[in-house]
């Protein structure tokens, strides 16, 4: 994890964990001859509180005889233009930003304040949205060489009790004690109740952890063979030769799609399951038969996979790709809100359309988004066994072509239509006699 001479990157936020990774690193500098400067992120979003941050990280990072390094960026503008999460934008700042310091300090390792109970947050984060081998093995202790965790086997139990010990303050986050993101609900509701059964998660979790790893790192590996064997690339796509991957293992197969993911987009883009599904039915679909999932079309010719990012046409910016989340998260375009809950108990009003749709829940693949129509739009209305273009069924409803632009559709992970609002929900996800689980979207205006 580290060796002597290290030049080394601490990200400080200010909090109890990096100011204890900052003592910590401090303390060893002289005996690893370690060069240490740290860098702190203002994300602009909670005003006085964040520059109250900003200015102790400045400070403690004098105290302790360490560069500091301080970036503001506006997160939630980010966050609106690339169409993601605050809390995902944060993260992609972040290391962005961590990355060029370390360029620009020819720094060695960047050191990032993760401790045992942020790994055991993780994997239950990732089990609750799916995740394989890979993502059992949560937060590694050193990543590509470069990445450090020095603190991820020291609980934050221990972390506080050393800053007591050693007298040292620190910011508290307020927004930590809320459950509004989807790690704070994790922290904050479901890891005290798993605590109360197993007070030693943990470590259980971390025995858990390596052992994944390593078998992770040998599929790994394996996936990392066959992909070089079985792609090649050109004009920006990457070609997977069908026969060189239809009789490999499935564990093997699916990683090297996510393989062929992360390559294409550049990116630690973690495939989700039903995505991934989808991808490996086009080895036996018929020729031309084409799925997109979010930015990546993937194209079933006579004998690849072509994986491409989508068209201009697709992606522009009036064609809006917007997530629902499965509970409470609101989405505004044009003139209406859009919410969604999940419920077990069957709601009082099943309908065929309106401005409120309710569909099985366990019919759906996750997760699901809202866009405009594009060319070649096709879905099941509710009641019809067969599926019919999307332009027909507007014709047949009287849709006036200028508002044919504008009826936002809700699609699944695989981008097939589940609900025209305010017109019908797809006949493939409607609620029968046997739906054990409820998930209701409203639209409604502002």
């Amino acid at each position: 994890m580290i060796v002597n001479g290290d030049r080394i990157v601490i990200a400080l936020s200010g909090g109890p964990d990096s100011v204890a990774l900052l003592y910590s690193l401090s303390f060893i500098r002289e005996k690893y001859s370690l060069e240490l400067y740290s860098i702190h992120i203002n994300h602009c979003i909670r005003g006085e509180e964040a520059l109250r941050d900003e200015n102790f990280s400045v400070s403690i990072s004098k105290k302790f005889d360490v560069p500091c390094k301080v970036i503001k960026v506006d997160v939630p503008a980010k966050a609106k233009e690339l169409k993601i999460s605050e809390e995902l934008a944060g993260r992609q700042v972040r290391y962005e930003e961590f990355n060029k310091y370390a360029e620009e300090v020819k720094a060695t390792k960047i050191a990032t304040a993760h401790h045992a109970d942020d790994r055991t947050e993780t994997i239950f984060m990732r089990i609750i949205r799916g995740t394989g081998s890979v993502g059992f093995a949560g937060i590694l202790p050193v990543r590509e060489n470069f990445y450090i965790r020095p603190l991820i086997d020291i609980s934050k139990s221990e972390i506080l009790n050393l800053l007591s010990a050693e007298n040292l303050s620190f910011c508290e986050d307020k927004t930590n004690n809320t459950s509004d993101y989807f790690r704070n609900k994790v922290r904050n509701e479901i890891i005290p109740i798993i605590k109360t059964c197993n007070p030693n998660i943990n470590k259980n979790i971390a025995d858990m952890a390596s052992i994944l790893s390593e078998e992770g790192n040998f599929i790994s590996k394996i996936a990392e063979s066959e992909f070089l064997a079985s792609t090649h690339e050109h004009e920006g796509k990457i070609y997977l030769d069908i026969l060189k991957i239809k009789n490999l293992h499935l564990a093997i197969l699916r990683a090297v799609i996510r393989i062929v993911f992360m390559k294409i987009l550049r990116s630690s883009y973690d495939v989700d399951f039903d995505s991934c599904e989808s991808v490996i039915s086009l080895i036996d679909s018929e020729v031309g038969k084409k799925i997109i999932l979010r930015d990546i079309t993937v194209l079933r010719d006579y004998n690849f996979l072509i994986f491409s990012i989508k068209d201009k046409d697709e992606k522009k910016e009036d064609n809006f790709f917007k997530q629902i989340f499965e509970n409470g998260i609101i989405v505004e375009k044009s003139d209406l809100v859009f919410s969604s809950y999940v419920s077990t108990n069957r709601p009082d009003f099943i309908l065929k359309g309106g401005m409120t749709a309710v569909f099985d829940y366990d019919k759906i693949s996750f997760p699901i988004y809202l866009r405009f129509r594009k060319n070649g739009d096709y879905f099941m209305p509710f009641g019809m066994k067969g599926k019919k273009k999307l332009k027909d069924f507007f014709s047949d409803e009287k849709v006036p072509l200028k508002m044919r632009d504008k009826i936002p559709l809700l699609v699944d992970s695989c981008d097939k239509i589940l609900w025209v609002t305010g017109f019908r929900i797809s006949d493939q996800v409607k609620v029968t006699d046997s739906t054990k689980k409820y998930f209701v979207v409203l639209a409604e205006k502002k």
